[in-house]
């Protein structure tokens, strides 16, 4: 049964979870009766852009995505369905936010070259993501749900692949990580989040795969709100160090972030997607991810 969550708690949940990609992925499993908190936590570093960069859509779609995500893997047994599924409310996710607002990327949004909470925070900038957290939390549950139920009548092939997927499996199997349970959760980040060429699905799915590393295996209770505020001031973060570390190679190997600038395409759906996979497509990318994500987990 989904709960109803007032405004004022959605706004003060950015205070307690200081990412704007857990927030929305907090509270979306909430208002969905659910939750799941090591995947909550996870979802940290893919707020701001993606790890403070702000050249990627803003982290309350990727949380988003993961929500979706979440709901596919609970509402379809058949974990390619669930893959579609997650993908298709993802893109509606995007689609509908873009149509919405003047600007995607994080730091457009913001009007910032760089990353920096204190000034952020200084300015009051925070009711800015305070404000669009809220106000777009109760629009994409409904479009996740109703995505799921239009998801019923699809029927994948059962050769589909998944760039995300494929990331966060190949990752996890090099870092000690089995991830059969989280088997469509990052699927919506596929062909750079929901087919929109943005930040590469891979990538996000890596960086998620080695903090659920950390999370999943991390006895102590969640992380308070001062303990993320002081995160979000660069104290206290060695355990993001393997994805920023990554993060920082992929981006001088590659020349880029982006999906479209890796390969060259817009995917226009998912048959595309996978047979771009196929045929090859990317394999170098996620083997290259695998390499980084074991060279920094040990460092």
């Amino acid at each position: 049964m989904e709960k109803e969550i007032s405004k004022s708690k959605m706004k003060m949940a950015l205070f307690r979870h200081f990412s704007c990609s857990e927030t929305m992925l907090t509270l979306l499993d909430r208002m969905g009766g659910t939750e799941w908190q090591e995947v909550e936590e996870a979802s940290d570093p893919l707020c701001a852009g993606i790890l403070f960069d702000l050249d990627a859509a803003c982290g309350i779609l990727w949380g988003g995505s993961l929500s979706a995500g979440i709901m596919a893997q609970r509402s379809f047994l058949d974990p390619i369905a669930a893959k579609n599924a997650a993908l298709r409310a993802t893109r509606k996710l995007f689609d509908e936010y873009n149509q919405q607002e003047d600007r995607v990327n994080c730091g457009e949004r913001i009007n910032m070259r760089k990353w920096n909470f204190l000034l952020y925070m200084l300015k009051g900038n925070s009711f800015r993501c305070q404000n669009n957290i809220a106000g777009w939390a109760p629009r994409f549950r409904e479009i996740i749900d109703s995505s799921m139920r239009e998801s019923v009548e699809d029927r994948p092939s059962d050769n589909q692949q998944n760039c995300a997927c494929m990331a966060m499996d190949k990752v996890g199997q090099a870092i000690g990580l089995d991830t059969t349970q989280y088997a469509a959760v990052p699927a919506g980040l596929a062909g750079g989040l929901g087919l929109s060429g943005s930040t590469c699905g891979a990538l996000a799915a890596a960086i998620f795969t080695q903090c659920l590393k950390y999370f999943h295996s991390r006895t102590k209770s969640r992380h308070g709100m001062v303990r993320s505020i002081l995160q979000g001031f660069y104290f206290g973060i060695p355990w993001l160090n393997p994805s920023m570390n990554l993060n920082e190679e992929f981006k001088q190997k590659l020349g880029t972030k982006s999906c479209k600038g890796i390969t060259n395409k817009v995917f226009s759906n998912n048959a595309e997607v996978s047979g771009f996979l196929r045929d090859g497509g990317c394999s170098g990318v996620i083997d290259q991810l695998a390499e980084l994500a074991v060279k920094y987990q040990a460092a």
